[in-house]
Order: structure tokens, then sequence, then C-alpha cells
């Protein structure tokens, strides 16, 4: 979560999640309704803007400046590391921080934006001693230039997620029964897999095996799945390692343009319960147009970025 872009002007409850693709738009808009339910207001993609003019229509149309914005980066436009929680006052944290992880970073310290999500550490003496953190680092220039190109189109960003804590808003979204949920969700050309408990990331990695590769390779089809699978229950054991005071429920599998046995392949694979990610349940219904399988699993973590919290940061 890289909250570094505060819009103090009132906008309309929740969050509008926007990505700006170079021939596309695309955005949902949720809030938490009474009761914790989740309300989406605005959903879909806007195809033909490759140039501005188009895509500042569709911002126009759309009246995007009703609401607080946020956006996604992509996976390679940063990094995520795990450390442990350095032992200052909360007020020193992020330099603190900032130096304990300069030497792992793609870039120069001062060249990168930083912040820190917690991993809870266990209570009552149980698993592991160390308080850890997950440090989400982006170059500056790619923060600038996504706060750039919105600004070009009349779209004002508030904050900017990535997919591991988009992942944890919707395993939270969809799963309250007090013990940890993992998640897979395939995009193009990767998977993420994370794992959540009561509403905090404690868990996450990239598959470098993605829906392109699965719907093309169909002769190797089997044996990608069995490598995903494996590498899912990989992921599944060392959480269980690293947590033991902590029950794993169930695995989540995100919405997919055309499932072809995946799910029930995961199914018999691995070690726990897998379902796919009931969205019709969380959201109370499929608004329109999220009844299409391809679309949920393009605007999914969106979605999920639109169904931030906030929080305080040191």
């Amino acid at each position: 979560m890289l909250s570094f872009f505060r819009n103090r002007a009132r906008k309309e409850p929740g969050w509008l999640a926007v990505l700006v693709g170079e021939d596309a738009i695309r955005f949902v808009h949720a809030e938490r309704a009474p009761g914790g339910r989740v309300r989406v207001t605005l959903a879909g993609e806007r195809s033909g803007v490759q140039d501005s003019a188009a895509a500042r229509r569709v911002v126009r149309e759309l009246d995007f400046s009703r609401y607080r914005a946020t956006t996604l980066l992509a996976r390679e436009e940063y990094q995520i590391i795990v450390t442990d929680a350095p032992n200052v006052p909360r007020e020193e944290l992020r330099a603190a921080i900032r130096w304990r992880v300069k030497d792992l970073l793609r870039c120069h310290p001062d060249d990168a934006m930083l912040d820190v999500l917690e991993i809870p550490p266990p209570t009552g003496g149980e698993g592991r001693p160390t308080h850890q953190m997950f440090v989400i680092a982006a170059e500056n220039s790619f923060i600038q230039a996504r706060v750039d190109r919105c600004a070009a189109l009349g779209i004002e960003l508030a904050v900017i997620e990535v997919p591991e804590t988009a992942q944890r808003n919707l395993a939270t979204a969809a799963h309250g029964d007090g013990t940890a949920v993992a998640l897979i969700h395939l995009l193009a050309d990767g998977a993420l897999i994370t794992i959540s408990y009561r509403g905090e990331l404690y868990f996450a990695r990239w598959l470098d095996i993605g829906a392109d590769q699965l719907a093309l390779a169909r002769p190797e089809r089997e044996s990608l799945m069995d490598r995903v699978a494996l590498e899912v229950q990989r992921s599944l054991d060392h959480f269980d390692r690293q947590y033991r005071f902590i029950g794993l429920g169930k695995l989540l599998v995100g919405p997919l343009a055309a499932d072809d046995g995946f799910t029930d392949h995961l199914a018999r694979a691995v070690g726990i319960e897998v379902e796919p990610y009931p969205l019709a349940e969380v959201l109370g219904g499929l608004p329109e147009p999220l009844g299409e399988p391809g679309l949920q699993g393009r605007l999914f973590h969106l979605l999920g970025a639109a169904l931030r919290e906030e929080t305080k940061v040191p």
C-alpha cells in the first residue's frame, strides 16, 4: 500500500480504482455498505483510447472527479521485501527501514519511495518470535509517471496500491471464519499467491506461469497445471512452517475467462479445500458488466484496490 498522495477534497464514499493502459481504461468504484457488504457502483473497461483526448472524454463522461482515486502498479514497477522490523520508535521507522533494505533495492535508496506493511507478530509466545514487515519499494520515476499520466486525464490520485494488497482486501471480503485464506489469481503473464489472516497479509509470492500460457499450451497444459499446483503446495507448506499458530482454511481461485479444469486440478493436488472466488456472494450479486468471467478477471485486482480501508501510516 503506497500511500504517497493525499487528496483532501470532499469525495463520494468508497474508492475508484482506475488503470490507464495503452489502449484501454479499466475502472471499479466500490464502497462498503452498512453491515460490511461490498457495493460496486461503477465497473467496466473502455477501449479505443489510444489518444489522450479520447481518454479524457471517458473520464469526463463517467465523472471520475467525484471519487477518491487509486491505481495499481505493475509487477515490474515495484519490489516487496520481507525484513525484520527495526527496534526503533515509530517516528524513526521509515528511516531505519530505508537503511535496512538499501542494498536490496533495484535503484538508489534516494530514488525510491517506501511503504511498510506489518506482519503481526504471534501472541502468547507461539510461532515465530521475530516481528517482520513487508517493505514495498517503487522508483520515484514509476510513481511520478503514473501520477502525471492520470493527472493529464483529469484523475487526481490519492494513493497507489500493489496487487498484493489488493488480494489481501479481496481475501478479507470473502473469508471471515477465523482461519487464514490463500488466494491465487492468474494474470496474463503470471500468477500471484497470497495468504491473509484477520485482514492482514502474511505471505505473497509470484509465479511465472500465467493465464496466457495455460490457454495456449494445450499439449503441455497438464504439466503446467502440475507445476502451478506444486508451487502452490510449496507456498502453503512454507506458510504452515512459519505460522503454525494460524490455521489455514481454504484456497480461493480468482476469476478465469475459461477455467478449463484449473480449479479442479488444484483441488486434487493440494491439501486444503479449493473453491472459486465467491464474487457474486461478496457483491450480493453480479452488477453489469461483471457477469462476464473474462472481465471479472481483468478487473479483479482493481476491485481489490477499491476495497482499501484507511490506515494510519507512521
